[in-house]
């Protein structure tokens, strides 16, 4: 029978079992908003036959499979208290974010259930077609975009069950990846990464509209300007402090970058269902089909936190060299945001500020940041973005396929076209490989010249 937890304002029933792969006695427990619910799950549990039972190591249905599979990418995991070994390699949070997005929105309500040994190839394919169907919140079908991702999550999850010797084959196996259908209109073509980039003609409006716009801003002028020149990432730019510039060598330490943490719940505290919530359960009890309430719309909710985070994209540090015009645009913002007339920092905070910065992260409010708003304070990505599609328009530059990150496209492109090694373009980009920074070498009419009269040359001395 099920017993009522003033504690957490649910009713829990337990259920003893066999673990049918050790052999250890376990106890199960089972939630319901009602008695009755408690009890219901717990009859269904009694009735799983023993070689289904869930083990400590194999999971029993597909949620619990992708649950421990979002475990292992967890970049937050402290994997030295956990039992389990590990075959995958932890993500970034913002990445894992968007893993675990993905999972919960498109894939648990209709996957989460089935047992591992009932997951067929026609199941996934049913799946998928049903997927495309699905209306999106912005209304219309979901695209095709969110659909790769859900089968590039799932294909990856399922490859990781068969690695652990939890499936004996991969049921993703022959699922072709969802592509644009014929009939879709109204769609952008994707553009390439030198397509994206702004020639010298719109590069040079955009600087001057900024210039005008921002004249008493030196900050904005500079925060583009190393951009096109130098291609550091937005978070890179947003959080860089001066600690990391020596103007002396024209020298920058790309270390660090600005992350933003998710919402929280406050309501949950000890809450032992990692599923659910307190304020989920107490939608559920006036109507019960009612979705998880995220921690974006809980009463008591955590805001989210801006902070420097001492890590970069390819979690390496990288030390580039910034032109004489740079360094020089970077003195000038210096001495306006520290001037030599400023009131002296008492000696106690001077202290709290440096052991606050030697921290790997540490609030925004105590960096020293270079790239302020007017307003003061620290640039948020929406406001960098506003900025962005404000000068685009106003400069007469087309945004369409374009976002902030094409100013790290445009430098990346003019340096490679510049005849720079592309050795020295990657390490200057920070790119995790040659071949991405091989994306910026493009074959026009000109090198193809080129190219044909050196052959000529080289076969008129052989034939000489």
């Amino acid at each position: 029978m099920a017993t009522y937890v003033e504690s957490t304002r649910r009713w829990v029933a337990s259920v003893r079992y066999t673990d049918p792969v050790t052999g250890a006695d376990k106890r199960k427990y089972l939630y319901g908003a009602t008695e009755a619910e408690a009890d219901a799950r717990a009859a269904e549990f009694r009735a799983t036959p023993p070689s289904e039972m869930p083990t400590g190591d194999r999971p029993s249905d597909v949620r619990m499979l992708l649950g421990r599979w979002l475990s292992e990418k967890d970049p937050e995991l402290d994997r030295s208290a956990v039992a389990w070994t590990f075959t995958e390699q932890p993500v970034q949070r913002d990445q894992w974010l968007d893993y675990e997005s993905v999972i919960r929105t498109h894939v648990l309500d209709d996957l989460g259930a089935i047992k591992l040994e009932a997951l067929t190839h026609a199941r996934l394919r049913r799946y998928f077609v049903d997927l495309a169907k699905k209306r999106s919140r912005r209304g219309g079908t979901l695209s095709v975009s969110t659909q790769r991702k859900v089968h590039s999550r799932l294909t990856s999850a399922f490859r990781y069950a068969v690695v652990r010797g939890w499936l004996p084959a991969d049921p993703m196996a022959g699922i072709p990846t969802p592509s644009e259908s014929v009939e879709a209109v109204g769609r952008v073509a994707d553009l390439s990464p030198v397509e994206r980039a702004l020639t010298v003609p719109e590069m040079r409006r955009f600087e001057r509209w900024i210039a005008t716009r921002y004249a008493d801003h030196l900050a904005y002028q500079v925060r583009w300007r190393l951009a096109f020149s130098v291609g550091l990432r937005q978070a890179e730019l947003l959080g860089l402090t001066w600690d990391a510039i020596d103007l002396a060598a024209r020298t920058i330490t790309v270390r660090q970058q600005l992350r933003k943490t998710e919402h929280r719940h406050g309501c949950a505290g000890d809450w032992p269902d990692p599923d659910t919530s307190p304020c989920t359960v107490s939608a559920r009890v006036l109507n019960p089909r009612a979705k998880a309430v995220t921690a974006y719309w809980c009463p008591q909710r955590i805001d989210a936190e801006t902070r420097i985070v001492a890590t970069t994209k390819s979690k390496r540090v990288r030390y580039v060299r910034v032109g004489e015009r740079e360094a020089g645009m970077l003195a000038e913002l210096y001495a306006q945001q520290h001037p030599v007339d400023a009131p002296p920092v008492a000696q106690r905070e001077t202290q709290r500020l440096a052991r606050s910065r030697a921290m790997r992260v540490y609030p925004i409010a105590d960096a020293d940041l270079v790239i302020r708003h007017p307003r003061g304070g620290h640039v948020t990505p929406a406001v960098d973005n506003a900025v962005w599609h404000a000068a685009c328009e106003g400069a007469g530059v087309s945004s369409i396929g374009r976002d902030v990150h094409a100013a790290r496209h445009t430098a990346a492109t003019h340096l490679v076209a510049a005849g720079v090694p592309l050795t020295t373009v990657q390490a200057m980009l920070g790119h995790s490989t040659i071949a991405v920074t091989q994306r910026y070498v493009t074959t026009t009419r000109d090198t193809q010249d080129a190219a044909l009269a050196q052959l000529d040359a080289h076969l008129a001395s052989i034939e000489g």
